[in-house]
């Protein structure tokens, strides 16, 4: 079954946090601190940034420019995404989490799976069912991706 609105958001939180531990060797304390998610949230702010410009590649939604993208730091761009946001959605804080945060968490993720599901395609097709089960919207979303590409 699908997660969706605060589930989801929790769960791909949690698998982006891994992610980033695992390529950049910093930990990230998940407590009540909103700075203890800052190196993740500027992260994620470099995918989120670009939304406007990858609909197409990704498949997500549609997401108007940012006029200030070129002038603006962050965290002041548009789809700048905080230590708080990231801390009150782990929390469950968050019923309907923004799409663009969904979607840069899916983005962020998905390029770690995507490279698993290249590996695992090339080497064990049989396995893409079983696979499925593990991460089902992300697995879905790639496999889409994959037939559409051949």
């Amino acid at each position: 079954m699908l997660k969706r609105g605060k589930e989801e958001i929790i769960y791909l939180l949690n698998k982006c946090i891994e992610k980033f531990q695992e390529e950049t060797g910093k930990s990230v304390i998940q407590n009540t601190n909103r700075k203890n998610y800052e190196a993740l949230a500027i992260h994620l702010s470099e995918i989120s940034n670009l939304l406007p410009t990858t609909h197409e590649t990704y498949g997500h939604a549609i997401y108007e420019s940012d006029p200030q993208f070129h002038i603006a730091n962050y965290p002041f761009r548009k789809y700048d995404i905080t230590g708080g946001q990231i801390k009150d959605a782990l929390m469950g804080l968050v019923a309907n989490p923004r799409p663009f945060l969904i979607d840069t968490c899916y983005i962020y993720y998905t390029e770690w799976v995507d490279r698993l599901l290249s590996l695992t395609q090339l080497m064990f097709p049989w396995w893409l069912p079983k696979l499925a089960n593990l991460v089902p919207k992300t697995v879905i979303l790639l496999s889409q991706k994959i037939n559409n590409s051949n």
